[in-house]
């Protein structure tokens, strides 16, 4: 096992800004997360025989951002991140804007791009586990591809990682036998997490079907301004308005309400970004009822109210 810290590292640039990436060290992932003002962090890593262990600790207040691209899995988890505004991003899924991230998990597959900015509220206190695809046992599912999952909760696998944060932290150096014990425990359990995921007919199980998720979003992105019912998206699908619901969620991780509000405010966005309209006529274009309703509803996806967040673009 080897660990270090890394708040005097060399910085190599990445693509002009103010992210980087630090240079590799044998044994460990080619590319590990990104992230912008890394002087306000503190990061410490452990490498194991199947997966790199990285704690991230906040010494300062900022805007951070973290980006991942790369060959392993990671697995986020956040044991302290409250934010005033901000958005976690995966390819495939609709954007987060939750405020409290604290206590919840995000897996991104190796090769999936993953992107997380927020400003803090709170000291941020975030665990990075980095998986070698070859670790992760097979089971019955070795063609089936692990999806990502964002800010989910899953009560094993969360005291599982917080078994190696608990041996990371009390710099147990002496223990490396119990820390690829728990490596290997978490492995299988993520293994497991895809397998409790699937069918034999390569469907969610209790979610829905590649067509069926294709359909509903396709209708709903193209019915933003008007009020979609269960029912009817229910029946694009041909299922029961309940048991379509339970289906969404297991799939998309948030109701079909929350769903189509998340979409409308990121149209808002782009809207208030490179239009001149005026805050009511974005906000009756994408079928809120009256200004007070869109900026109830902006502010409490983003933080701010429409108008200061197009003050910030200034």
């Amino acid at each position: 096992m080897t660990e270090y810290t890394t708040g005097q590292e060399h910085r190599a640039p990445y693509n002009g800004s103010s992210a980087y990436i630090r240079p590799s060290r044998e044994g460990e992932p080619l590319n590990l997360v990104e992230i912008s003002s890394p002087k306000s962090f503190e990061r410490r890593q452990t490498h194991l025989h199947c997966m790199t262990v990285e704690s991230i600790s906040a010494v300062s207040s900022a805007r951070v951002e973290f980006c991942y691209l790369g060959s392993h899995h990671l697995l986020v988890a956040w044991q302290n991140a409250v934010r005033n505004t901000g958005e976690t991003i995966i390819d495939g899924l609709p954007r987060s804007t939750n405020l409290t991230l604290t206590h919840k998990l995000t897996f991104v597959p190796a090769g999936q791009p993953y992107r997380d900015w927020h400003e803090t509220k709170t000291p941020t206190k975030v665990m990075f586990l980095y998986i070698d695809p070859a670790a992760l046992p097979l089971h019955h599912a070795a063609a089936r591809p692990l999806t990502s999952r964002m800010l989910f909760e899953d009560k094993t696998l969360w005291e599982t990682a917080m078994k190696l944060r608990g041996a990371f932290d009390r710099h147990a150096a002496n223990i490396t036998p119990y820390y690829d014990a728990v490596a290997s425990v978490l492995a299988h359990e993520l293994a497991g997490l895809r397998d409790s995921m699937w069918t034999n007919g390569g469907q969610l199980r209790g979610g829905l079907a590649g067509r069926q998720q294709h359909l509903v979003k396709t209708h709903i992105q193209s019915h933003l301004s008007r009020h979609i019912s269960i029912a009817s998206l229910a029946g694009l699908v041909d299922l029961s308005s309940s048991h379509f619901c339970r289906a969404f969620r297991e799939s998309f991780g948030i109701s079909p309400h929350r769903y189509q509000t998340q979409l409308r405010i990121e149209q808002a966005k782009v809207l208030l970004e490179s239009t001149e309209r005026s805050i009511t006529d974005i906000g009756m274009r994408l079928g809120f009822c009256d200004t007070s309703a869109f900026t109830k509803t902006f502010r409490k996806e983003t933080g701010m109210n429409p108008t200061s967040y197009r003050r910030r673009l200034i």
